[in-house]
């Protein structure tokens, strides 16, 4: 019987992996539920899972190509055992490869891989074109230190990445990895390429750090270094002498000033969750023990000199690897009061922060700085303004995205294009400052070691009162009216070409809403999630009650209230409307602009994406279109009721009709 195992599609038949994958319906061509299974001819699970991540990210790239519609099941077929062909012979050359000298069992071999593999993860993380000095405040040290390496090896691993960095950045090299993402149909973009490098060194560095598999004839007790590769519970137990000089000559190739004498002050590593006793201890207790205390493993280092006045007191940690967990615990203390939007907001700072701490070396709650709070501004100026509305942007990595900015922008320049808009709007970062001053106060209140932080200097100014009402836009009636003009109101072809003319009405959310909206300047989303039960009967006719329904919600209690029907639009068959809506059955008011196969809708954007496109076709608002034209409306008209005389109570219609 097969066994799956964590990776997608990988399977196990007795001491063979399988790859089987379902093909995606959009290859037309295959039939309907079949599937790829392949042997790879591998009993070591983590070369088959290392082949299976591969082989499902091809499948992912093809499936996206716009020839994946015509590709039939043998194209596919052939491709994948090619892929699998290439990659078992990829991994056996390195296995060989590293035998070159012959000695199996020399200690020194094992040793050669690790230092060479940890040159390859910190090109994975760190990229191809940051500089790194591996001095005592250099983010890429403290993480060798953390990870039990001991100092003299971090010169040959500094060596190391210095050359295969300037290496990555060669032609060669460049026109390499475009080679290898045009045999699988990837575009060839900057991200795209810098992605396909990452995965290459990601793939050298799990090869040659799996040394275990390639060196079972080495104990790897004989020294620090090898040991590292060892199981937690084997390493704790093993205890040996590690030089304390740091490295005196680490200077990349660009040139840079020494080292200091002493390498950063280790902290002994803390697990998760566990309390540090902090009160000081006894004389009896201070002596060194008959045996010596064995070397932790992962060391957490910080990445800057420890400072008294700067360092956060020893007690629980949270690693950046939980703070999806605390974002989740958060949720739940919140889940009452934050809409989906809010949630989305601080779920989306939480990993931010998590990355920049992660770029600049930090292993955990207790290691965060101001400095790295200024980093976290600093990267809200340097990104794409418009970066969310791209899910392969906000997939990228904190750098990744910055160099993104930079580079479509210098080839814009070169192009004499308009430049791209960088940096996020005042408000925005005010809005995600403030969600991580909610996020690192829930981590304090966990108990969770960090140190304080400000943004003093850091958060944008509030504008002046009233500079946003002096830049809104407020249409006048005779700015408005001809919206009403349009098709949809006056007669169009049918539902599906409503900016068409012709003889058809259809009365639902876009045709009444902008009406309603310029009668009675309500929020967007207040009459788009309307429910049928909120149109009244009242003494004084019919009414609207904006209050919070099942729907959605309102902005404050303030907003509860009660607002009369325009006679226009009660003349134009809204009762009718609301009478034939409940006899079907519904409980929105405007049905259509809900999707049950959502698990969050928002009403008020599905109008705007139904309305706004037919008012921008209007040869009349082609080029005029107010900015935010459905909250202008909303202006206009109490600027228009103010400029009338109206008492303000009557415009915000905080009263009963």
């Amino acid at each position: 019987m097969a066994t799956r195992h964590d990776i997608s599609n990988l399977e196990r038949r007795g001491h063979t992996f399988y790859w089987r994958a379902r093909v995606p319906t959009r290859f037309r061509q295959v039939p309907r539920q079949a599937r790829l299974s392949f042997s790879l001819r591998l009993s070591d699970h983590h070369k088959a899972a290392y082949m299976a991540r591969r082989l499902n990210t091809l499948l992912a790239d093809l499936t996206v190509r716009p020839a994946a519609a015509m590709t039939t099941k043998d194209q596919l077929d052939q491709l994948f055992r090619a892929e699998i062909e290439r990659m078992s012979a990829h991994l056996e050359d390195i296995a060989f490869a590293v035998r070159r000298s012959g000695g199996v069992d020399d200690v020194r071999e094992m040793e050669a891989d690790i230092e060479v593999g940890w040159a390859y993860r910190l090109i994975q993380l760190y990229g191809t074109a940051r500089p790194l000095t591996f001095d005592a405040e250099c983010p890429a040290r403290a993480l060798l230190l953390r990870h039990g390496i001991p100092e003299p090896h971090v010169r040959v691993i500094a060596e190391t990445f210095w050359a295969e960095q300037k290496a990555a950045r060669d032609v060669v090299f460049d026109r390499d990895v475009r080679q290898q993402m045009a045999d699988v149909g990837l575009n060839p973009t900057l991200a795209n390429r810098e992605r396909a490098k990452m995965e290459l060194f990601r793939a050298k560095a799990d090869a040659l750090l799996n040394v275990a598999e390639r060196w079972p004839m080495i104990d790897r007790r004989q020294n620090a270094l090898v040991a590292t590769t060892l199981p937690e519970n084997e390493r704790a137990e093993l205890v040996f002498s590690t030089s304390a000089e740091p490295i005196a000559d680490s200077v990349p190739p660009t040139g840079s000033e020494d080292a200091p004498a002493t390498p950063p002050a280790a902290t002994p590593a803390i697990a998760p969750d566990l309390e540090v006793p902090t009160e000081e201890r006894s004389p009896e207790a201070s002596q060194p023990a008959e045996v010596p205390t064995p070397m932790a493993s992962p060391e957490i280092i910080s990445e800057e000199a420890l400072d008294a006045s700067n360092v956060a007191p020893m007690g629980r940690i949270l690693i950046l690897a939980d703070f999806e967990r605390a974002y989740d615990e958060l949720y739940k203390n919140n889940r009452q009061n934050w809409t989906p939007a809010t949630a989305s907001d601080v779920r989306t700072l939480a990993r931010m922060f998590r990355d920049i701490l992660e770029e600049h070396g930090v292993a955990h709650s207790g290691e965060i700085r101001q400095h790295h709070v200024a980093a976290l501004r600093q990267h809200l100026n340097l990104i794409p303004t418009r970066y969310g509305q791209s899910a392969r942007q906000r997939a990228m990595k904190p750098a990744a995205l910055r160099t993104f900015a930079a580079e479509e922008n210098a080839r814009a320049e070169r192009l004499g294009r308009p430049p791209i808009p960088v940096g996020l709007s005042a408000a925005t970062i005010r809005k995600h400052l403030g969600n991580l001053d909610t996020f690192l106060t829930h981590l304090q209140a966990s108990g969770y070691v960090v140190a304080d932080w400000s943004f003093k200097g850091l958060r944008p100014k509030k504008p002046k009162l009233g500079a946003l009402r002096l830049k809104q836009v407020k249409p006048t009636p005779e700015q408005v009216r001809p919206i009403f003009d349009l098709p949809v109101f006056t007669g169009c072809r049918d539902a599906m070409n409503r900016g068409i003319p012709g003889d058809a009405v259809f009365h639902s959310g876009v045709y009444f809403l902008p009406m309603m909206l310029a009668y009675l300047g309500a929020r967007r989303f207040e009459f788009a999630g309307l429910g049928t039960e909120d149109v009244l009967d009242t003494p004084n006719g019919p009414a609207i009650h904006i209050r919070e329904n099942a729907i959605r919600g309102i902005k404050n209690a303030q907003s509860d209230r009660i607002l009369p029907v325009p006679s226009e639009v009660l003349r134009l068959g809204f009762l009718d409307y609301v009478g034939a809506i409940r006899r079907l059955g519904y409980q929105e008011l405007f049905p259509e602009l809900f999707s049950p196969l959502l698990k969050i809708n928002d009403p008020g954007d599905r109008f705007y994406k139904d309305f706004i496109p037919l008012v921008k076709a209007s040869p009349h608002f082609t080029d005029n279109l107010w900015n935010r034209s459905i909250h202008a409306l909303r202006h206009g008209f109490s600027d228009t009721m103010k400029q009338a005389g109206v008492d303000t109570a009557v415009i915000v219609s905080h009263h009963v009709v």
